[in-house]
């Protein structure tokens, strides 16, 4: 079972470092992100092995965040290829086991073409 997830975007830097003036300076440079997922103890369920198999396969797949179910009309999402990068199971003596993982922006293309991370509507 998925828990809350978060969709982590992040706007690099590019230091500008003038002599006309004492501050230092930058400007927005390159895009990154992954998202935050957080998966309920559900150890032998179906989407918690897929899951854990594509993690342990270094598989790259087609994951989305949406507002409402994807199929329906007029659903807002956000998707991107990745693989996970981070997999961590904690197992907490007073609460239930959880697994906080961690999806990678992928490198991916389709037809030769690439295929970034990117905000859709589904008509």
């Amino acid at each position: 079972m998925i828990g809350d997830l978060t969709v982590d975007i992040s706007i690099g830097e590019a230091e500008i470092d003038l002599r006309i003036t004492n501050w230092m300076l930058s400007l927005p440079s390159k895009l990154s992100g992954s998202f935050s997922v957080a998966f309920a103890n559900d150890i032998g369920g179906t989407v918690y092995d897929a899951l854990r198999a594509f993690a342990l396969a270094r598989t790259q797949a087609q994951f989305a965040s949406a507002n409402a179910a994807i199929a329906t009309s007029g659903t807002e999402y956000f998707k991107a290829f990745g693989y996970f990068s981070a997999f961590p199971w904690a197992q907490p003596t007073q609460e239930v086991s959880s697994h906080d993982a961690t999806i990678a922006f992928g490198y991916s293309e389709e037809a030769s073409a690439l295929v970034e991370p990117a905000w859709a509507t589904t008509p």
